[in-house]
């Protein structure tokens, strides 16, 4: 092994690359096809019990976290880990009742989940494909209607009435989609 190769280059060698480029386009095609897996798999009741809940919600906190914490950029999310994020944590609150939410607000609130999806959803919303803005909203309604639903930071309140009755009106929802989304719109009224 020549000492000037990084480790990626070593690692495309070894995996019959030719160069670090071609290693990383193998790693971001990876990481899309594991994220679209998942969000196959997390569509079923019986995978979101079996999986290690505090494994998910610690990565899409990392995710988020490192978005949010970066300068605004312009940029499409498609089949990243951010693009997944949302779907998984409404895979996951879809659940709340088979899983118990008593098991999950505590982890959603332990990683700082709802102020993290706020912010992100504030800051990207319109580099986001509708699926993923409904599975932001339909995750923050749920989040809202569960028993142990916490009170909101300052600031994650602020932003939340910033942006979300613009995006709420940019989804043209439809009857089901705003019944669905009643305790969202019922804390936009509230009013923190």
């Amino acid at each position: 092994m020549d000492s000037s190769m990084s480790l990626l280059e070593v690692g495309a060698i070894e995996c019959g690359l030719h160069n670090s480029a071609e290693a990383f386009e193998a790693a971001v095609t990876y990481t899309k096809n594991l994220g679209s897996l998942l969000n196959v798999v997390l569509s079923h009741v019986e995978a979101v019990q079996m999986i290690d809940l505090t494994l998910l919600i610690r990565h899409v906190s990392q995710v988020l976290r490192a978005v949010v914490d970066s300068p605004a950029i312009s940029v499409t999310f498609h089949d990243t880990q951010e693009h997944f994020a949302l779907l998984y944590l409404w895979r996951v609150a879809k659940r709340f009742e088979e899983v118990g939410e008593d098991t999950v607000m505590p982890l959603l609130a332990a990683e700082g989940i709802i102020p993290l999806a706020i912010s992100f959803l504030h800051a990207y919303h319109s580099s986001l494909a509708r699926e993923v803005q409904m599975a932001g909203c339909m995750f923050l309604s749920a989040s809202f209607d569960a028993e142990d639903a916490r009170k909101l930071p300052q600031e994650s309140n602020a932003k939340l009435r910033e942006f979300m009755p613009l995006l709420l009106e940019q989804l043209n929802l439809g009857a089901s989609e705003r019944r669905q989304l009643r305790p969202l719109f019922d804390e936009l009224r509230r009013g923190g």
